[in-house]
This record gives C-alpha cells, structure tokens and sequence, in this order.
C-alpha cells in the first residue's frame, strides 16, 4: 500500500525554493474477491523523529460490490474477467442450485449484451475478445470440469467471441479465426466444429491443413 504510493510520489517530488514537494496519489486498494469484516480504509500510522505523527488512510475497493451496469458506467472493462469469482464458492462446491446458475448466465448474458452495444460504436472489437478471453480462462479455473455451469457458460462466452469477430472479418478469415481459438483452447473443438457444420476429424483435419494445431486431450 504505502510503499507504492511512496515511491510514485517520490519520482513526480519537485523541488520549489528550495523546498521539496512531494504529493501522494491518490490511490486505493482493490480486492478481487470478498473478504468478511474488511474495513472502509486500510491506515498506516507514521511516527517521525521530531515526533510528528501522520494518519495515512487508503480506501478499500471490493470489485464484487460493482454490478455489471456499473462496471461500464465507470469504463472498469478490466474487472469483467474476475467476475466469476462472486460465484466462486458456489461453483467450487458443485452445489446445485438452478436459480444460482441461472442468476450467474444471466450476469454474462448482459455483459455479451453491453460489449456488443459498445463494439457497434467503437472499433475495439479487439479489446473486448481479450476481455472475453480472459473471461474464459479464468471461468476454466474456477469451475471444475464436471460442473455443467461450465459448458453453458462457454457457450454464451464462445458466441459471443464469434459474433464481435464476424462483424469485421469475411467468411475464410471468420473460419482460420475460429481455427486460432481452438488452437489456443479458447473455444472447445466440439463447439468450433459446430458452428463450422463440421465433425471433430474434419477440424482437425482443416485445423493442420492451414497451419494450425489441433490441442490435444
């Protein structure tokens, strides 16, 4: 906390008249996931030699108090992939709950909604596939493997990565970006092959054909 403050201040200090100015930033501290009984402000008491003595106080900020309109209001894109984890003892647990579920695909149902809304008045379809990416990787992680959250989830995430694509590539380069996502295990083959109408030995086929690798079990 205040060791980074320090050192920000410390390079933007000027010197003016002989006095040194240094001004502190001001910054925060952000927690991705929930903690019980945290505090508003995390505070460091500084005592100096002449004995003067400095409250510092840096506010807490927990990303899981932003909901999902929030989080484009105030342009905070890169929390979207950490949104996961406000479902990650639920998930974790294989609790089944199908209003739980249905509440977490509802979230990521909107926020494909909004980053459509945005991409058709910003050319940014780019940055907002990273974001759905890194949404992807981290959902992996998070849910475990037999959790049926996980194939439903990467399908509203998988589709949405295509349709922002789509917009700005024609049908072959639509198909070879298809192919990269498979490549680096952002779509599923089962998926990739089909919205491609193809089966699993005809992607991996068309995959090596074009210079792509097909990831192994």
């Amino acid at each position: 906390m205040i060791e980074y403050d320090f050192a920000i201040a410390i390079e933007h200090s000027v010197m003016d008249k002989g006095i040194i100015e240094i001004d502190f930033p001001e910054s925060c501290v952000l927690y991705l996931r929930n903690h019980r009984d945290m505090p508003a402000h995390h505070i460091a008491r500084i005592r100096f030699a002449d004995g003067q003595t400095v409250t510092y106080k840096v506010p807490v900020i927990m990303a899981q108090d932003y909901t999902v309109d929030s989080i484009f209001e105030k342009r905070l894109l890169a929390l979207l992939p950490y949104r996961i984890l406000r479902y990650e003892h639920f998930l974790k647990s294989n609790s089944v709950n199908p209003k739980k579920i249905e509440r977490m695909l509802d979230d990521y149902r909107l926020i494909c909604g909004k980053l459509q809304q945005m991409q058709e008045h910003e050319d940014a379809s780019g940055l907002y596939v990273d974001i759905i990416a890194l949404i992807n990787k981290l959902a992996d992680y998070v849910i475990p493997d037999d959790n049926p959250a996980k194939e439903r989830l990467g399908e509203i995430m998988g589709g949405q990565i295509l349709k922002l694509r789509s917009e700005s590539l024609k049908e072959e380069g639509r198909t070879l970006e298809i192919y990269a996502l498979v490549q680096d295990a952002v779509l599923t083959p089962e998926f990739a092959a089909a919205r491609l109408n193809l089966d699993i030995d005809e992607l991996k086929k068309r995959m090596s054909h074009n210079g792509y690798r097909y990831p192994e079990s």
